[in-house]
């Protein structure tokens, strides 16, 4: 079985409007990998910033997700 990846993201809603970015061609919500030590929260925060501009002053968590988990087989 692979290595777990341990990610976080977030959903960013402004009024009736929610902000996806364009990665690699396809839109997909802010996200990345946990950095040692880093917890779930902190690396939401960290992402949303470094891929929107969006500080933590201007978001505010409504709800925490439940982790989801995604397990490919890789073909050699």
């Amino acid at each position: 079985m692979a290595d777990k990846i341990k990610t976080a993201g977030g959903v960013v809603i402004h009024g009736n409007r929610i902000l996806f970015i364009k990665k690699n061609g396809r839109w997909d919500l802010p996200k990345g990998r946990l950095k040692k030590r880093a917890n779930r929260k902190s690396t939401a925060v960290r992402e949303i910033y470094e891929e929107t501009g969006l500080k933590k002053k201007h978001l505010k968590l409504l709800q925490a997700l439940i982790p989801t988990y995604h397990h490919f087989k890789q073909n050699n």
